[in-house]
């Protein structure tokens, strides 16, 4: 897919298993912990820390507010998470079945 990735984004895309952590980093945003947001993505507490960790390590700065209920984004990492949204709705829509007429 030719898409322009920032910096950050394209360091996060080299990971292993980085979509799976950008599903779990946009999730947080909503819910008022850690914790339920895992529940609701049906994964274990540990895994979902680690999605986390995975991108805050991998864009080099930190992009949630672990500290504070609900966890927040942090002003730098609120690009990051609307281009991460953007990208895992393009590549949804990639997977979607062509539907004919």
């Amino acid at each position: 897919m030719p898409v322009k990735l920032s910096p950050a984004m394209r360091r996060i895309s080299t990971r292993q298993n980085s979509l799976t952590a950008l599903r779990s980093a946009v999730v947080v945003p909503g819910y008022p912990t850690r914790r339920s947001a895992a529940l609701t993505l049906g994964i274990p507490r540990t895994t979902f820390n680690a999605h986390l960790r995975v991108v805050e390590d991998s864009a080099g700065f930190a992009v949630f507010n672990h500290r504070k209920r609900p966890v927040t984004v942090t002003p730098r990492g609120q690009p990051l998470i609307r281009e991460a949204k953007r990208l895992i709705a393009l590549l949804d829509g990639a997977r979607e079945p062509c539907q004919e007429r």
